[in-house]
């Protein structure tokens, strides 16, 4: 909606359509321009509203946190550095008075290219199909130099990684997707409500100057707008977007708080 009433006001931006990092940094660069600017922190109604914001901003970074970082990525992360540690103790076992079942199983080792710092899921799947060769194929090989304890470890090393990174994607990440999901509406709220009562504030007129603030947190939804917003798939052109705004404040609208 048009600005009627020819005083500034802050404007609107669709929260809806930003990432989850952009949703957060530009919270929370609100929620500190908000807070410190010299005149709003004189104004309690304004910084009560802060106040809510900055709660609400503070668990979406809880969640957003523990969205890039599961429960279950300390316990990967060792698993990893044992099944690593036990490849390479299969790799430095070939023995000279054995060299043909150890170059054979050398080879065979080194086709695999198997990087400890490769993806983990594509790591994974090459050492899942390279037990299956050795309980198979090699067999012979792997009996000869005695290897069989290094197998079995590995493959047991495996399978928890494997299991520990399935439960991280079907379990946990479903979890913390869903409650990232509502701290992100927690803020939009609080922010709504802000903006709101400073557009209210402003139109019903005050001594007290917020032109400088609202004039940084228009500049600031001006570049979102401009250099960080994802851009809204064609198929959603003709779809109206969540609201993302309060209506320009009125004087009946300012009367009501």
């Amino acid at each position: 909606m048009a600005n009627e009433s020819k005083v500034i006001q802050i404007d609107t931006i669709g929260l809806h359509s930003m990432t989850n990092d952009a949703h957060f940094m530009y919270m929370k660069d609100v929620e500190n321009a908000m807070e410190t600017d010299k005149v709003a922190k004189t104004m309690e109604r304004i910084q009560a509203n802060v106040a809510i914001l900055k709660a609400a901003v503070d668990k979406e970074d809880e969640y957003l946190i523990l969205s890039k970082k599961s429960q279950y990525t300390d316990q990967i992360t060792a698993k990893d550095k044992e099944r690593d540690s036990i490849l390479k103790g299969l790799l430095r076992m070939p023995v000279a008075d054995m060299a043909k079942a150890a170059a054979d199983l050398w080879q065979h080792l080194k086709d695999y290219d198997i990087d400890p710092n490769m993806q983990l899921e594509r790591e994974t799947a090459r050492i899942m199909n390279l037990v299956d060769d050795l309980d198979t194929k090699y067999a012979a090989q792997v009996r000869k130099l005695s290897l069989q304890p290094y197998v079995d470890a590995l493959e047991a090393a495996n399978g928890r990684v494997n299991e520990l990174l399935a439960t991280r994607t079907d379990e946990s990440a479903q979890q913390i997707a869903g409650a990232l999901r509502k701290a992100r509406l927690a803020s939009d709220e609080a922010y709504l409500d802000t903006v709101c009562l400073i557009n209210a504030i402003v139109v019903m007129g005050t001594d007290k100057d917020l032109t400088p603030l609202i004039n940084y947190l228009n500049a600031n939804i001006k570049r979102y707008k401009e250099q960080v917003m994802t851009r809204a798939k064609k198929k959603d052109d003709d779809k109206t977007p969540p609201a993302t705004g309060c209506p320009q404040a009125s004087a009946s609208s300012a009367d009501g708080r």
